[in-house]
């Protein structure tokens, strides 16, 4: 991998398949990265279907993508290869083969590497092109949010419906297992990541059937008003999409309803 395009190599994080496709995808720096099985970048690659102890991530023009690796070896000098494959035969110093990844190849047939747009607030290296992504891929696809969405910080940032919420309201103490709310105790749900608990949060009153669940997060970010933003799949994870014509980030939305109800049973 070229040492320049190479942002780090950590432990694998945890990750969820995407459904009805190949590879995974991880929560990497608060963004969504999409991890390519090694056998769809270097073909003849091992793959039984176990994901490997080390994730490297590489980033281009504000994109990232996740490469699993078993271990990382060296530095080695070799003379680049011309451009346009994704992976071409090179010669280290030693004379020793070695398969040399295209950056540029790479991203450009990976249109999954846009879940990893940074969120604004968060250092974006690089810029898109009002209406598409610097990967070239239309920003405007999918079709409009028929709902607003509230973009909040829990386990990573996530969105839900704002129809789906009762109230939002701030963290007043520590949670415990119920919440006081209109004269009686509904159960709570600490959806913040361990580390971010001790930092304080907002709850989320959500509506389960006829009752409701407090889920905590870290903090609210925004809305999105509908129209505002687009919606896509990637396997059976949906994500809404906002672009204001300098940059574009995507949330993964979740089902606070269905996951409410699932405490209330």
């Amino acid at each position: 991998m070229p040492a320049a395009g190479l942002a780090e190599v950590l432990p694998m994080p945890p990750s969820e398949t995407i459904a009805g496709g190949r590879g995974a995808w991880c929560t990497w720096r608060g963004r969504h990265l999409a991890i390519v099985p090694l056998a769809d970048v270097v073909p003849g690659a091992a793959d039984d279907g176990e994901l490997p102890p080390l994730l490297a991530v590489l980033e281009r023009d504000g994109l990232a993508l996740g490469i699993p690796v078993r271990a990382t070896l060296r530095l080695a000098q070799c003379v680049p290869p011309p451009a346009g494959e994704p992976v071409a035969i090179v010669y280290d110093e030693d004379g020793a083969e070695l398969r040399l990844l295209d950056l540029a190849a790479l991203f450009a047939r990976r249109p999954e590497a846009a879940l990893s747009r940074a969120t604004p607030g968060r250092a974006t290296p690089g810029r898109a092109t009002p209406g598409r992504d610097t990967n070239g891929t239309d920003a405007h696809a999918g079709k409009p949010n028929d709902a607003a969405y509230v973009v909040f910080e829990a386990d990573g940032l996530a969105a839900a419906p704002l129809d789906t919420l009762e109230r939002i309201l701030p963290l007043a103490a520590p949670p415990g297992t119920t919440l006081p709310w209109e004269g009686r105790a509904i159960p709570v749900a600490d959806l913040r990541r361990p580390d971010a608990a001790a930092a304080g949060g907002q709850v989320l009153v959500v509506r389960a059937g006829a009752g409701h669940v407090a889920c905590v997060v870290a903090r609210v970010h925004l809305m999105i008003p509908a129209g505002a933003g687009r919606m896509y799949r990637m396997g059976a994870t949906a994500f809404v999409t906002t672009d204001d014509g300098h940059a574009r980030a995507s949330y993964r939305t979740l089902d606070l309803t269905a996951y409410a109800a699932r405490r209330q049973a």
